[in-house]
């Protein structure tokens, strides 16, 4: 089974949700740097709270311009499948 995570990518921040379960719904939040610390530490995290390796795992970045690009590596040289989306696409989504 796959683990879907979602990211909002800032300057700054990585912001992250990881859906455990649809009903009932439950979810873990958490925020790192978007720093090479902070990749590691969110690589980490997500290990520890899947319990899976980083082959089973979909991470969903919503990115703001190029700041997304330095982690989407970081993730992709672990095997993690990632894909970006724009934030107007999230937010037009959120809208239907």
């Amino acid at each position: 089974m796959r683990e879907y995570f979602g990211i909002d990518v800032s300057k700054e921040t990585l912001d992250v949700c990881y859906l455990e379960n649809t009903f009932p719904l439950t979810y873990k939040h958490k925020v790192f740097d978007n720093t090479c610390k902070g990749h590691k530490a969110l690589a980490q995290w997500l290990r520890k709270v899947t319990g899976k390796t980083f082959a089973s795992m979909n991470v969903t970045l919503e990115a703001t311009g190029v700041y997304h690009l330095s982690f989407a590596k970081y993730l992709q040289a672990r095997q993690v499948y990632v894909s970006a989306i724009h934030p107007l696409d999230s937010f037009q989504e959120k809208q239907t």
